[in-house]
């Protein structure tokens, strides 16, 4: 389902490029009526939207006169990679700086390690999923969940980490992603999804890397899995 925020990003720094564009910098009036216009505006959108407003600065030159021509708009999105993880020590990586795997149903939803030309994800909130089985091998047709209670303290006792361009972007323990079950359940942030107090920009041009890390020692048994999910606005072609 896609979520359309009209013809550009309503940022201070885009009204800013309009007025500019006009010859209309200097004229006090014209600022004035854009500005209270940008106010007004602002109330009709989401917080995921305004949200990558605060980013639209660091979007490529093409990205951002792609949208000022308003042909790209804001998609709801979520995307995720799912793998086999095991016990012991160390980073392991889900995705790393060299992967080169392709999109596969239920295993992955964007190639190799980039996203495509054109295509810039702002990270709002962040949602694990764990499986365990004795029989399956495969991430893709794991049954997962994300209840706590049914998760090993190995894996809760973990830690994600996230680098975008090679710069960290998040680290944080598992157990903070994993949903308590219970009354909890009915609380607003034990919904699954962990929303995050910095969002973060994952550009078309920057590598992604996504580990995971467990305690020394720690120990999983039978086939295990981890599926990472990143929610949060994209940019699509507007057709």
């Amino acid at each position: 389902m896609s979520n359309t925020f009209s013809s550009m990003f309503i940022t201070p720094e885009v009204a800013e490029m309009a007025l500019a564009g006009l010859g209309l910098q200097n004229d006090g009036t014209a600022r004035k009526a854009a500005f209270a216009t940008l106010k007004h505006a602002n109330k009709l959108v989401s917080r995921e939207q305004l949200l990558f407003g605060t980013v639209y600065k660091d979007l490529t030159e093409d990205t951002r006169q792609a949208i000022m021509k308003g042909e790209l708009q804001l998609q709801d999105n979520v995307l995720f990679i799912a793998g086999t993880i095991t016990g012991g020590s160390g980073l392991k990586y889900l995705v790393d700086e060299k992967n080169n795997t392709p999109i596969t149903v239920g295993l992955k939803n964007f190639a190799n390690n980039k996203l495509p030309a054109g295509q810039n994800k702002l990270v709002t909130s962040i949602m694990l999923e764990f499986a365990n089985s004795a029989t399956i091998t495969d991430p893709a047709l794991a049954d997962y969940d994300n209840i706590s209670n049914s998760i090993p303290a190995a894996v809760l006792n973990g830690e994600l980490q996230i680098k975008v361009g090679g710069k960290e972007k998040l680290e944080m323990q598992l157990s903070q992603f994993f949903n308590p079950g219970g009354s909890y359940s009915a609380l607003p942030s034990y919904f699954g999804a962990l929303q995050l107090k910095t969002p973060f920009l994952i550009r078309e041009d920057k590598n992604i890397q996504i580990a995971y890390q467990l305690p020394a020692g720690g120990t999983l048994t039978g086939n295990n899995f981890l599926k990472v999910k990143m929610l949060g606005p994209i940019t699509a072609p507007n057709s």
